[in-house]
């Protein structure tokens, strides 16, 4: 016996939507530091770029290592539940690291 699949039609769809965009911006030096300058932010996510005009990358990750290289203009989608425990920073010089938090 073939069962037949059904395809999903649009309105099967789950769209993720959130009440509240909360935005910012800070330098990401070589030192590691939290989002929001350290500062606790609940949220359920947390989109990271750095900034368009960069000429150095940089680094993101947690308090303890940051291993993911975003170069300019890059942008990495993080489910986290405060902003602050996403960390940044360079290799050398600053650099400018811009994110929204939704929740």
């Amino acid at each position: 016996m073939v069962t037949k699949m059904r395809q999903p039609s649009y309105a099967d769809r789950t769209v993720e939507t959130y009440n509240t965009l909360r935005d910012g911006s800070q330098t990401a030096k070589v030192w590691a530091k939290g989002l929001n300058n350290g500062t606790p932010l609940a949220c359920f996510r947390v989109f990271v770029q750095a900034g368009l005009k960069n000429e150095q990358p940089v680094f993101v990750g947690n308090a303890s290592t940051q291993s993911i290289c975003l170069e300019a203009g890059d942008t990495e989608s993080i489910p986290i539940n405060d902003v602050s425990k996403v960390w940044v920073r360079t290799s050398v010089g600053e650099a400018t690291v811009n994110w929204h938090a939704v929740s």
